[in-house]
């Protein structure tokens, strides 16, 4: 089915990319933490424009029923066969469900990247950060020995020296992706303490605080607006493939933009329901009859049929 792309729907995609780009960026950026959540921030924003968008999108259904008595309203041809019904997920939810994919894999890369792969910070990190000095520590040997649980463990011997010309010797326990990164003889920065110099960290290995914070508060945040997005998808897809049909009159419009603000009474076992939803480029008005579906188990689970996420098939 054609559909006529909607100005939400190409703002929505637009800020999804752009928040992408904005994640993408940010792997290469010493704020990466800051990119991070600006990046996610902006994704979440598009997804809600896509969302929006998507409340429009059944207005080109070819069945489409539009009459200012409820007396003669019919329902659209693809609802009238008794449920369950054929179902197919709208553009609009495509569109998004693909963007949190990308968002999700970036995400997972940095993560992976910026983050597990790193060693934790040594406790004294802060305090090396504030007072101490930067240079450069050569890796002399590379080692695997096995744990006493039988695991391998790698290791990387560098060397350097501090301001006063002490030599410094030390090691430090890698993951296995870092370990094969480095060869004997590359050099590595070193931050240390003046006064004590075994008092120091490899940076270029070495996990900040502010990135693992920010990847929690980006996971935290996905999680949390997945599941919003998923519960909203499966009552979606249930009412269009499990719901009855009722017709719904427009009571009120108002004006937003270029979009209208609808507001539909309908009677639902007896019970009067008021919905809303918006539209653009609608040509709806006040006494047109629109098609509502809700739960037969639970009758106040009723939403207008064309701001769902999903439509019925032939």
């Amino acid at each position: 089915m054609n559909m006529k792309l909607d100005p939400w729907l190409l703002a929505g995609i637009a800020l999804d990319l752009a928040g992408l780009a904005v994640i993408a960026l940010s792997f290469s950026e010493p704020n990466a933490g800051v990119l991070l959540t600006i990046g996610t921030g902006m994704l979440l924003g598009g997804t809600l424009l896509v969302s929006r968008a998507g409340r429009s999108e059944q207005q080109t259904l070819d069945e489409d029923v539009k009459t200012r008595a409820v007396r003669g309203w019919k329902p659209e041809k693809v609802l009238r066969p008794a449920p369950p019904r054929r179902v197919q997920m709208a553009a609009s939810a495509r569109v998004s469900i693909m963007a949190w994919l990308v968002a999700a894999a970036f995400v997972g890369f940095f993560a992976w990247d910026r983050v597990v792969r790193l060693s934790p910070a040594p406790p004294a990190r802060n305090i090396v950060d504030q007072a101490g000095e930067t240079t450069e520590a050569t890796i002399h040997r590379k080692e695997i020995r096995l744990g006493p649980d039988g695991d391998e463990r790698f290791s990387i011997y560098y060397n350097f020296r501090d301001q006063a010309g002490s030599g410094v010797r030390s090691s430090a326990t890698v993951s296995k992706s870092l370990f094969e990164e480095y060869n004997e003889g590359d050099r590595l920065e070193v931050r240390y303490l003046p006064q004590d110099a075994i008092a120091h960290y490899l940076p270029e290995i070495t996990r900040s605080d502010r990135e693992l914070r920010a990847v929690l508060m980006a996971a935290v945040l996905g999680v949390f607006f997945l599941y919003l997005l998923e519960a909203r998808r499966r009552r979606h897809k249930r009412l269009v493939r499990t719901g009855s049909a009722v017709p719904g009159v427009v009571e009120a419009i108002a004006r937003r933009g270029g979009a209208k603000a609808l507001t539909v009474k309908a009677e639902v076992q007896g019970a009067e329901r008021v919905l809303r939803t918006t539209e653009r480029n609608s040509r709806r008005e006040v006494g047109d009859v629109v098609t509502v579906l809700y739960d037969p188990r639970r009758p106040a689970d009723a939403e207008i049929y064309r701001g769902l996420l999903y439509q019925a098939s032939e």
